[in-house]
């Protein structure tokens, strides 16, 4: 590599670490409702359903909407500079009282730029709402450099990974910490994680070793926001076992089978710090809360195969925690059917979508996932999406999530359409229906109805 290339890495390295803490947002203390509501024992935070979200690539039906930018052939170094991305304005109206209307301002830019010995990107994300203070920041999630030598690739910096076959919720995507402030039902909502790869190709497969230096916080909306479901107020901390940067090793397997059927898979073995973790109090009298990251040995599995017009996906993970005493060994699975017919109906193509996940543990004294937050445990997801193929590529999405143990229902549903080549606008209704059990995340959101409209522009 040459010396002058070597630098823009280094500086690269520096700008990715300095920028990720501009947009730290507050901690959800500045407004201080407490929920009423009682911890027995450390309670986990995961995600919940992800409805659609125009201004991301991945969705509750997968869809990339994003606009390809050409590249141009100018040799100069402004004119050899690509740059793509979204910016948007959403509008929220809830049911419920206590939760008043609310505006965002939501975008991304990526912004690459192609080098003799690689290429270099960067990402930014920009979120502010006009009503909660939390959720409002500019910082650089991406920042990488990635290069390729005949069979060998490098990449080194900041990124983002998606793993997985689910369309939902997957548990093997388990490199980076979700972004609650920018969608809390999103699971493509992600912070940029400082790696390292480097990845040897074969003909049908491939092998990644990934280095991970640090665990990022992840902040909560403030306090009074209906999607903050937290029982105290979060102080914003995340205590980990070792120190924050303690790497985390992955060791990945891909590859493809294309004979009787089309099939990609993945295995991955994982050492370090679990993408899940669980919340504690913070202090002595108990009136605010802090998160907490476990070392674990982690080994996972997915895939699916093509067969005519089906596809069947499925994902499994083993998760060994190595020490902290609280939390229990778990396994979870995910079974999954696509089925896209081969005729259309009036001229929409239709996709249709069934998904079933679950949760095993191993020591049923110890605390389990789903004890407070973990919402994907004995739980079937229905999806469906039309696309009509007008000029506006129409669209319309649907999913419910249903839970067999605690019967809570989550439906959502959105239509979008393209205006010209480069805007879109987009509606979306969603219902929240409490079960059983009250000290779940749904449970402590409550029932409520939400309706979202949307404007994006793509450059």
């Amino acid at each position: 590599m040459r010396p002058t290339y070597t630098f823009s890495i280094i500086i690269l390295l520096a700008l990715s670490s300095y920028a990720w803490g501009y947009g730290t947002s507050k901690s959800s203390n500045s407004k201080t409702k407490v929920k009423k509501a009682t911890i027995t024992k450390p309670i986990l935070s995961t995600p919940i359903i992800q409805p659609t979200n125009d201004t991301q690539t991945t969705t509750v039906i997968n869809q990339s909407t994003t606009q390809e930018t050409p590249t141009t052939q100018d040799d100069s170094f402004v004119h050899t500079i690509a740059a793509r991305g979204t910016i948007g304005l959403s509008f929220n109206s809830y049911s419920t009282n206590e939760n008043p209307n609310n505006f965002a301002i939501e975008g991304t830019t990526e912004i690459s730029k192609n080098l003799d010995s690689g290429s270099i990107v960067t990402n930014l994300a920009l979120l502010y709402d006009n009503n909660d203070d939390n959720r409002r920041y500019l910082m650089l999630n991406e920042a990488y450099f990635k290069t390729k030598i005949d069979r060998t690739a490098i990449l080194i910096g900041r990124n983002i990974r998606n793993w997985g076959v689910m369309e939902a919720y997957s548990s093997s995507d388990i490199f980076n910490t979700k972004n609650y402030l920018s969608d809390s039902f999103d699971m493509s909502s992600k912070y940029g994680a400082l790696n390292m790869e480097y990845t040897y190709s074969y003909d049908d497969s491939k092998i990644s070793l990934i280095t991970k230096f640090e665990e990022n916080k992840q902040p909560y909306p403030a306090s009074d926001n209906i999607y903050n479901y937290l029982p105290l107020p979060y102080n914003g901390e995340l205590k980990t076992e070792k120190s924050n940067h303690r790497p985390t090793i992955y060791m990945k397997y891909s590859g493809t089978y294309n004979e009787a059927f089309g099939v990609d898979y993945s295995i991955v073995a994982q050492n370090g710090y679990d993408n899940k973790r669980y919340f504690n109090y913070a202090n002595a009298t108990q009136t605010s809360l802090e998160q907490h990251a476990y070392l674990v040995n982690k080994a996972l599995f997915f895939g699916n195969a093509t067969y005519k017009n089906f596809i069947f996906k499925f994902e499994t993970a083993y998760t060994d925690v190595l020490n902290d005493l609280a939390i229990s060994d778990y396994t979870q699975t995910s079974i999954g059917l696509e089925y896209l017919p081969s005729q259309s109906i009036n001229g929409a193509e239709l996709r249709l979508l069934l998904e079933y996940y679950n949760y095993t543990y191993q020591d049923k004294e110890k605390l389990k996932n789903q004890d407070f937050s973990e919402i994907f445990n004995n739980d079937l997801f229905i999806g469906v999406q039309s696309s009509f193929g007008d000029a506006g590529s129409s669209e319309i999405k649907g999913g419910v999530l249903y839970d067999f143990t605690n019967h809570e229902q989550t439906y959502v549903l959105n239509f979008g359409t393209r205006m010209k080549e480069n805007y879109r606008l987009s509606m979306e209704w969603m219902v929240i229906s409490p079960g059983d059990d009250l000290q779940t995340a749904i449970g402590q959101m409550g029932q409520f109805n939400q309706v979202t409209f949307r404007a994006n522009y793509f450059f």
